[in-house]
Protein backbone atom coordinates (compact mmCIF):
# COMPACT_ATOMS: atom_id res chain seq x y z
CA UNK A 1 0.00 0.00 0.00
CA UNK A 2 1.05 3.51 -0.85
CA UNK A 3 -0.66 6.69 -0.37
CA UNK A 4 -0.67 9.75 -2.18
CA UNK A 5 -1.43 13.74 -2.82
CA UNK A 6 -4.26 13.90 -5.39
CA UNK A 7 -1.89 16.49 -6.59
CA UNK A 8 0.77 13.79 -7.10
CA UNK A 9 -1.47 11.41 -8.66
CA UNK A 10 -2.57 14.34 -11.10
CA UNK A 11 1.75 14.80 -11.77
CA UNK A 12 1.84 11.01 -11.92
CA UNK A 13 -0.83 10.36 -14.41
CA UNK A 14 0.35 13.07 -16.60
CA UNK A 15 -2.66 15.69 -16.09
CA UNK A 16 -1.97 19.00 -16.87
CA UNK A 17 -2.71 21.77 -14.53
CA UNK A 18 -5.98 23.21 -14.69
CA UNK A 19 -7.58 20.17 -16.25
CA UNK A 20 -9.69 17.93 -14.67
CA UNK A 21 -9.92 19.92 -11.23
CA UNK A 22 -12.83 18.65 -9.82
CA UNK A 23 -12.27 15.46 -8.01
CA UNK A 24 -14.82 13.48 -9.30
CA UNK A 25 -13.55 14.24 -13.14
CA UNK A 26 -10.31 13.68 -12.25
CA UNK A 27 -11.17 10.29 -10.23
CA UNK A 28 -13.28 9.00 -13.86
CA UNK A 29 -11.40 10.26 -16.37
CA UNK A 30 -7.91 9.46 -15.09
CA UNK A 31 -7.62 7.43 -11.78
CA UNK A 32 -10.33 4.59 -12.45
CA UNK A 33 -9.37 4.44 -16.56
CA UNK A 34 -5.74 4.14 -15.38
CA UNK A 35 -6.77 1.97 -13.21
CA UNK A 36 -8.92 -0.25 -15.42
CA UNK A 37 -5.88 -0.46 -17.74
CA UNK A 38 -3.44 -1.43 -15.11
CA UNK A 39 -5.58 -4.13 -13.73
CA UNK A 40 -6.46 -5.82 -17.27
CA UNK A 41 -3.17 -6.01 -18.95
CA UNK A 42 -0.60 -6.11 -15.94
CA UNK A 43 0.07 -8.50 -13.39
CA UNK A 44 -1.15 -6.75 -10.75
CA UNK A 45 -4.71 -5.82 -9.61
CA UNK A 46 -4.59 -2.18 -8.51
CA UNK A 47 -7.60 -0.52 -5.97
CA UNK A 48 -7.88 2.68 -3.96
CA UNK A 49 -9.87 4.20 -1.25
CA UNK A 50 -9.71 7.87 -0.31
CA UNK A 51 -7.91 8.40 3.23
CA UNK A 52 -7.84 12.03 3.67
CA UNK A 53 -10.36 14.84 3.22
CA UNK A 54 -10.27 19.07 3.96
CA UNK A 55 -13.53 20.56 4.07
CA UNK A 56 -15.53 17.83 1.40
CA UNK A 57 -12.29 18.19 -0.97
CA UNK A 58 -10.75 14.85 -1.05
CA UNK A 59 -6.99 15.09 -0.47
CA UNK A 60 -5.16 12.11 -0.23
CA UNK A 61 -5.96 8.36 -1.25
CA UNK A 62 -4.12 5.36 -0.46
CA UNK A 63 -3.66 2.46 -3.69
CA UNK A 64 -2.89 -1.37 -2.81
CA UNK A 65 -1.27 -3.29 -5.41
CA UNK A 66 -1.63 -7.24 -5.32
CA UNK A 67 0.39 -9.89 -7.94
CA UNK A 68 -2.44 -10.96 -9.76
CA UNK A 69 -2.50 -15.68 -9.28
CA UNK A 70 -2.63 -16.32 -12.56
CA UNK A 71 -0.47 -13.72 -15.40
CA UNK A 72 -1.61 -15.76 -19.21
CA UNK A 73 -4.36 -13.53 -19.98
CA UNK A 74 -2.23 -10.17 -18.45
CA UNK A 75 0.37 -11.86 -20.72
CA UNK A 76 -2.51 -12.02 -23.89
CA UNK A 77 -3.21 -8.37 -23.49
CA UNK A 78 0.17 -7.29 -23.20
CA UNK A 79 0.97 -8.80 -26.28
CA UNK A 80 -2.67 -7.27 -28.33
CA UNK A 81 -3.14 -4.53 -29.91
CA UNK A 82 -4.14 -1.26 -27.67
CA UNK A 83 -7.51 -1.07 -30.11
CA UNK A 84 -8.21 -4.78 -29.03
CA UNK A 85 -7.56 -3.94 -25.43
CA UNK A 86 -10.09 -1.49 -25.25
CA UNK A 87 -12.77 -3.09 -27.31
CA UNK A 88 -12.95 -6.41 -24.90
CA UNK A 89 -12.67 -3.67 -21.76
CA UNK A 90 -16.11 -2.19 -23.16
CA UNK A 91 -16.57 -6.14 -24.03
CA UNK A 92 -16.81 -6.67 -19.82
CA UNK A 93 -18.29 -3.59 -18.83
CA UNK A 94 -21.53 -4.39 -21.02
CA UNK A 95 -21.66 -7.72 -19.83
CA UNK A 96 -21.09 -6.84 -15.75
CA UNK A 97 -24.71 -4.78 -16.72
CA UNK A 98 -27.76 -5.32 -14.61
CA UNK A 99 -30.35 -6.14 -17.08
CA UNK A 100 -32.27 -3.10 -17.85
CA UNK A 101 -36.07 -4.93 -17.77
CA UNK A 102 -37.11 -8.38 -17.38
CA UNK A 103 -36.55 -11.19 -15.16
CA UNK A 104 -32.94 -12.31 -13.76
CA UNK A 105 -33.58 -15.61 -14.63
CA UNK A 106 -31.70 -17.04 -17.50
CA UNK A 107 -29.05 -14.13 -17.08
CA UNK A 108 -25.76 -15.19 -15.75
CA UNK A 109 -24.66 -14.21 -13.06
CA UNK A 110 -27.40 -12.75 -12.33
CA UNK A 111 -29.61 -15.83 -11.55
CA UNK A 112 -26.96 -17.47 -9.70
CA UNK A 113 -26.41 -14.28 -7.70
CA UNK A 114 -29.95 -13.78 -6.53
CA UNK A 115 -30.48 -18.13 -6.41
CA UNK A 116 -27.74 -17.53 -3.08
CA UNK A 117 -28.66 -14.86 -1.66
CA UNK A 118 -32.19 -13.77 -2.28
CA UNK A 119 -35.37 -16.68 -1.79
CA UNK A 120 -37.55 -13.91 -3.88
CA UNK A 121 -39.06 -14.57 -7.25
CA UNK A 122 -36.63 -13.76 -9.93
CA UNK A 123 -39.25 -11.26 -11.82
CA UNK A 124 -39.84 -9.26 -8.69
CA UNK A 125 -36.24 -8.70 -7.12
CA UNK A 126 -35.48 -7.33 -10.62
CA UNK A 127 -37.89 -5.20 -10.45
CA UNK A 128 -36.90 -3.84 -6.79
CA UNK A 129 -33.56 -4.39 -7.53
CA UNK A 130 -33.65 -1.56 -10.50
CA UNK A 131 -36.19 1.00 -8.54
CA UNK A 132 -33.81 0.54 -5.78
CA UNK A 133 -30.92 1.88 -8.11
CA UNK A 134 -33.35 4.55 -9.27
CA UNK A 135 -33.88 5.78 -5.74
CA UNK A 136 -30.16 5.95 -4.89
CA UNK A 137 -28.89 7.37 -8.37
CA UNK A 138 -26.55 3.71 -9.38
CA UNK A 139 -26.22 3.15 -12.75
CA UNK A 140 -27.60 -0.40 -13.73
CA UNK A 141 -23.79 -0.31 -15.60
CA UNK A 142 -21.87 0.51 -12.38
CA UNK A 143 -18.64 -1.26 -12.03
CA UNK A 144 -19.82 -2.22 -8.11
CA UNK A 145 -23.14 -3.23 -9.65
CA UNK A 146 -22.73 -6.80 -9.20
CA UNK A 147 -21.47 -6.62 -5.05
CA UNK A 148 -24.64 -3.58 -4.93
CA UNK A 149 -27.20 -6.63 -6.33
CA UNK A 150 -25.31 -8.89 -4.06
CA UNK A 151 -25.88 -6.89 -0.55
CA UNK A 152 -29.66 -5.83 -1.89
CA UNK A 153 -30.95 -9.47 -2.16
CA UNK A 154 -28.97 -10.72 1.26
CA UNK A 155 -31.52 -7.27 2.67
CA UNK A 156 -34.52 -8.69 1.66
CA UNK A 157 -34.36 -12.33 2.47
CA UNK A 158 -37.12 -13.14 3.48
CA UNK A 159 -37.92 -15.92 6.57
Amino acid sequence: MERFTVEDLRARLGVQLGKLDAWSDFRVKALDAAIEEVNQSSRFRVSYRVTKRERRKTTEIEMAWEVKEALEDAKKEQEAHSAARKGRLAEAKQKLAFPESGSVKYTDPWEQLARANSNWDHGKIADAFRSFCSQKGIKLGAKNIETVFVNFCKSQKRV
